[in-house]
């Protein structure tokens, strides 16, 4: 099994991906990353949470991690929508183009809300949903000034083909440890005792 890189044109629009195929897959996984990275976050092999890639070949599925538009070498998206529900279309075209059906995505953080957008309106396409650290709802506005930068105009595509990709792991490590830190407690549960709460394992 080996994972490799991949152009595919959507609607004449390139596209690029790390693609792990086996023969007679279960099913195709398709994952989609988060903020501030690429589709090689599904690619460490150090770290086996992150090895979706290999360890999901392994476990006789083919995986297909996208890079979002704007991201890796995807061409960034035209049109006044790039936000979640738009990039779920562009998700939609990437699997229909792929010939991809029934699928298994996983997807972290802001990618989650592409996939729920997905399933929601084409449950075909997206059969089942594993979401890592979802970023569902709205959040705070935050400067992110570096992914400004890398999505900018002229510049964003030299910084994010030749400066982010060098710092992917740096970047990773960052994002896990921002994306795992828990919330502050909302204030209207913060006067409730901790025996309210309860985890309920099944």
């Amino acid at each position: 099994m080996s994972v490799r890189p991949r152009i595919v044109i959507v609607d004449g629009v390139p596209m690029s991906a790390m693609v792990a195929e086996v023969s007679e897959p279960r099913a195709v996984i398709v994952a989609i990353h988060g903020g501030g990275t690429t589709a090689i976050y599904f690619d460490c092999p150090g770290h086996p949470s992150l090895s979706l890639l290999r360890t999901g070949a392994a476990a006789g599925f083919t995986v297909v991690a996208l890079d979002r538009p704007g991201y890796g070498y995807s061409d960034s998206l035209d049109g006044p929508e790039l936000g979640p529900l738009g990039q779920s279309f562009w998700l939609e075209d990437v699997l229909e183009g792929l010939k991809i059906t029934g699928a298994v995505v996983v997807a972290h953080s802001i990618g989650s809300a592409i996939a729920v957008h997905l399933a929601a309106r084409r449950p075909d396409l997206a059969r089942r949903l594993l979401l890592l650290s979802p970023c569902c709802s709205p959040i705070y506005d935050k400067p992110m000034l570096d992914l400004r930068i890398a999505t900018a105009p002229i510049v964003g595509t030299f910084i994010s083909r030749h400066v982010l990709s060098r710092c992917a792991a740096l970047l990773a490590r960052k994002g896990l440890t921002a994306s795992a830190f828990p919330n502050e407690v909302p204030t209207e549960l913060a006067a409730l005792a901790p025996e309210r709460f309860e985890v309920r394992l099944a």
